[in-house]
């Protein structure tokens, strides 16, 4: 299932611009979409927990984005009820059309800018030594 927008290339095609990946998005909505009803807090752990620790975001990074994403029809929220009015987050079905669109173009990042530059810098890399 292709997941691509009207502007978009397929995704054995390069990519023609390069425009940033967002990369915190695609994390909280994977991270949402694997443990549906996390809260904020639950979902920077688990940021960590999968980047073995060499990420960690900010608190007012991870919560703008959730109101983003809710703002945008791509997560939904409940309140908790109790002591504290915690929100927990679940993927709406264009959350998970949005997440599929984020992940193609990083494949398609892998495949034509990312993997080539690495193999091209390590073979001058490894000439000048």
């Amino acid at each position: 299932m292709s997941h691509k927008r009207d502007d978009e290339s397929d995704e054995g095609t390069p990519p023609k611009q390069l425009a940033p990946v967002p990369v915190v998005r695609a994390l909280l909505l994977t991270l949402i979409l694997e443990h549906p009803d996390s809260t904020g807090y639950v979902l920077m752990r688990r940021i960590r927990e999968f980047t073995g620790g060499r990420v960690e975001l900010k608190t007012g990074t991870v919560y703008s984005e959730l109101r983003r994403l809710e703002d945008q029809g791509l997560v939904t929220t409940t309140r908790e009820s109790g002591g504290r009015q915690r929100r927990t987050y679940r993927i709406t079905e264009r959350g998970r059309e949005e997440l599929g669109i984020i992940v193609e173009e990083i494949q398609r990042r892998v495949n034509f800018v990312l993997r080539p530059l690495v193999e091209l810098a390590t073979e001058h890399l490894q000439q000048d030594l």
